[in-house]
Formats: structure tokens, sequence, C-alpha cells
């Protein structure tokens, strides 16, 4: 039989990707690995002390020492590097999606320079030449955000089952992403139709 001497609370002691588990500390007469609770005020001369301690038992091994809330800070190493990463290609994306969009409508704008001249002497309203150019690209963005929503929602959810602490995926962070890329598709694709639809379409008309 053993005699229990006392219990403390939980705590992470393999990792904050696991979830807590029970832990029983049993007497040892060998060990490698000594666990120390230290406050930080006065630490380097607390580990000082602890270095002299450690050579008066063991002389001819050497003090080794790390903190455990530096070992959990490493186990999130890879997160943090896919996140940075992951922000790299989010903003080289949209950089080209941008550049993309905005030849497009260079090109759009250049074939069709006659008939917003002929819209214009027609009586045609500016925002409403803007938005008759701008009105197929905003479809395409709408079709690629309700493409992209459900993939991104699984992709994620996969992501977060390797963690035993998760939040919980919101319907609203996908929807404030896709107002966002459609508002950098309007700014994209808003200025260049305007400006066609602001042209002089004497210019256009001249050789008709």
């Amino acid at each position: 039989s053993m005699k229990i001497k006392g219990v403390i609370g939980d705590y992470h002691h393999r990792g904050l990707q696991q979830a807590i588990e029970p832990m029983i500390f049993l007497p040892a007469q060998n060990t490698h690995l000594i666990s120390l609770r230290l406050d930080a005020a006065g630490l380097p001369e607390k580990i000082g002390r602890l270095q002299q301690m450690f050579a008066g038992h063991f002389p001819l091994d050497p003090f080794e020492y790390y903190f455990e809330s530096e070992d959990f800070d490493r186990q999130y190493a890879e997160e943090k590097r896919l996140a940075k990463i992951a922000m790299l290609a989010a903003m080289i994306a949209i950089l080209l999606s941008c550049m993309g969009l905005l030849g497009l409508v260079l090109h759009t704008v250049a074939r069709r320079t006659k008939e917003i001249g002929i819209r214009k002497v027609l009586g045609a309203s500016t925002a409403g030449i803007a938005a008759l150019l701008a009105r197929d690209y905003v479809r395409l963005v709408l079709i690629a955000m309700f493409i992209a929503a459900p993939v991104a929602y699984q992709a994620a959810g996969v992501w977060l089952e390797g963690f035993a602490y998760r939040i919980e995926l919101q319907w609203w962070v996908f929807a404030l992403a896709g107002m966002l890329a459609l508002a950098v598709a309007l700014l994209t694709v808003g200025y260049q139709s305007i400006r066609a639809a602001l042209a002089n379409p004497v210019h256009s008309l001249r050789n008709e």
C-alpha cells in the first residue's frame, strides 16, 4: 500500500496542445530531472545559488536548466512560423489579385471605349457606366467567396483538431474576410471604371 502525501491542482505538464491528464508523483532513488518553482524576482541570483548547490552534490555533472514557459513556446514555434508564412502568402495573393483585376479592367475599358462613349452621348450617367463595368468583376469575386469560404472552414477545422483547447469557428469571421476581399476588389475596379466613365466621349468617337 502507498500513503498519499497530498493533492495539487491541475497544471499542464506535457504542453498546451494536449489536455491535462492524471499524474502521480512517486519517490525515486535516481532521477535526471528536478522541477522547481521559482518567483521571477531575483531570478539570476536564485539560479546562481542553485548552481552552487548542484555542484556541491554532483561535482562531475554539468548544471543545465530550462524554463517550462520557454519549452511551451518552442512547442508553438511551428505554428508561429506557419502564421508568418500564411500572412506573407495572403499579402502576395491579394497583390497579385489586384494586379490581375486591374489588368482585366484596363483591357475591358480599352475594348469597350466606343460603347462607353455612345452610352454617355445617349445620356448614361457616370455612376451607371461605372457600375456596368464593375458588375461582372464583382460577380466573379462573389462566386470566389462562396467557393473559398467552405474550403477555408473545413481546412481551419482540420487544423484546429490538433489542439486540445481550441476556439469555435464563427461564420462572421469568413463573412468579414469576404467583405474585405470585396472592398479591395471594388477599390481596384472602381477607380478605373469611374475614370473611364468620366472620359470625354469625343475622344472615343472622333473616328466614327
